[in-house]
């Protein structure tokens, strides 16, 4: 089966753009943030719960009805740092560098194209609560895009402004630099996420404003290339998508859990989206199934039941956490979309990843099929829409958020070394940014000192600027 972009578009909900921000169907609105990311290689134990308890205050943070969604990118588009590094010692006058010069770009190039090298990207994405439109007739005819008069749409519009501007300040307070999205920058993502195979070759198009007679103009932009489905997989162009939820919650959270998730050995996208439910709701049914777990525990001639008993133990302990603390209630989900050109190659992806998984405390992950279709859709960049929600409270959800990254090094690629998971980090021996521009290796014998030290002297003197 095959859908052209014009079928595609029933199944989203996005309409236009408005001063950087996404407006969608019902009215609601989207914004988007590119952040750094947490450096945790080196942190202590203290230092990653301290920085997990800041993302947990900026989901409480939240209103109620307000969505979230983490999009962890692990992309190869590596050309314009390792085109700057080039650049710097291109006019480099040392008689025959011009050799090992040409030696190190050809082995730069030769990995970019091949894809060994890795660009972790994470977006932050927020979407208000819907518009609420006037109710229509009894019989009136719904329609699929309503008529809104300025002045209610900017009172809404400011509304959503405070929400984003209380996010941006949360994102300070994690220690996090959030950078909002332009809407050239998000129409890029929503482009290479439809049009992968498309992007490697071609950029994304100039996005064109809203028209007239066209309310979907921006899905026509964005919708380039047919989808065709099967059971295991869907394949847009030379590439074949699948999709890998998660099924079953850890045994336990721990702060950093999702860090052990972030380090795929292959290229993938990893997509949370989480829901702040409404409290009041979630604690009535709390104390419903708290009633009737106490019944069900009572039992008949003093006989107790054990699995009742053990679980009116945590709902018990749940409610108290939820009356002492600023825990809430939201609804997440986790969700990894990995390619490939071939049957097999899908296969030994989703092996790595399903054994990855359960190295997360013995968590389980859902390989799915005929889902795929509908989950690719709901990763859509700023789309904030859920699969598989589980209800968790705000602490674990903490330890799931994929917000940790690496340290790049510094901003001037003087010297370029991959890391041990072959993500370029740049280092200037000389930088500013640096206390002391003194530094020491050590290592066993035979670890590569001597090797390592020449490499970084051979790059460092060719930048003579």
């Amino acid at each position: 089966m095959s859908l052209s972009p014009d079928n595609i578009g029933e199944f989203l909900n996005l309409w236009h753009f408005f001063e950087d921000r996404l407006v969608f169907g019902d009215g609601s609105l989207g914004a988007g943030f590119k952040i750094s990311g947490k450096d945790i290689s080196c942190s202590t134990d203290e230092e990653v719960s301290q920085f997990t308890r800041r993302l947990e205050n900026l989901v409480t943070s939240l209103d109620e009805g307000m969505s979230l969604q983490f999009l962890y990118r692990l992309t190869p588009t590596v050309e314009g740092v390792v085109n700057e590094h080039i650049g710097l010692s291109e006019s480099c006058p040392i008689a025959n560098y011009d050799i090992i010069l040409n030696a190190r770009k050809k082995h730069l190039k030769d990995n970019c194209l091949k894809g060994k090298f890795f660009n972790p990207e994470i977006y932050l994405f927020l979407k208000g609560r819907p518009y609420a439109f006037k109710k229509q007739k009894l019989f009136q005819k719904e329609k699929e895009y309503l008529q809104v008069e300025e002045s209610e749409f900017r009172v809404h519009h400011e509304d959503f402004e405070r929400s984003v501007n209380q996010l941006e300040s949360s994102l300070k307070d994690c220690g996090v630099f959030g950078k909002p999205l332009s809407e050239k920058e998000w129409f890029r993502l929503l482009y290479e996420h439809f049009n992968l195979d498309r992007s490697e070759e071609h950029e994304a198009p100039k996005l064109k404003g809203p028209r007239v007679f066209s309310p979907s103009s921006l899905l026509s932009q964005v919708l380039l290339s047919d989808i065709a489905l099967t059971k295991n997989h869907i394949e847009i162009g030379k590439y074949k998508f699948r999709t890998i939820s998660l099924k079953t919650l850890p045994d336990e959270t721990s702060s950093g859990l999702i860090n052990g998730l972030l380090g795929l050995p292959f290229h993938c996208w990893i997509s949370q989206v989480v829901r702040v439910c409404d409290q009041s709701k979630e604690y009535s049914s709390l104390q419903l199934k708290r009633r009737l777990t106490h019944s069900m525990a009572s039992g008949q001639n003093n006989v107790s039941d054990l699995e009742s008993e053990s679980k009116l133990g945590q709902i018990e302990g749940l409610l108290s956490e939820l009356i002492e603390s600023s825990e809430k209630i939201v609804e997440a989900d986790l969700n990894i979309i990995i390619w490939g050109q071939t049957e097999n190659e899908l296969e030994e992806k989703c092996n790595t990843v399903l054994r990855t998984f359960k190295k997360l405390n013995h968590s389980e992950g859902l390989v799915e099929t005929f889902a795929t279709f509908d989950t690719f859709l709901k990763t859509t960049p700023g789309l904030c829409k859920t699969n598989r929600p589980k209800k968790m409270k705000s602490s674990n959800l903490s330890h799931l958020a994929p917000c940790f990254s690496y340290w790049r090094g510094n901003p001037k690629p003087t010297c370029l070394v991959p890391n041990r998971d072959n993500v370029l980090v740049s280092i200037d021996p000389f930088s500013p940014e640096l206390p002391n521009w003194n530094g020491f290796i050590i290592g066993s014998s035979g670890s590569g000192k001597s090797f390592t030290i020449n490499q970084l002297i051979l790059q460092f003197i060719g930048d003579q600027k």
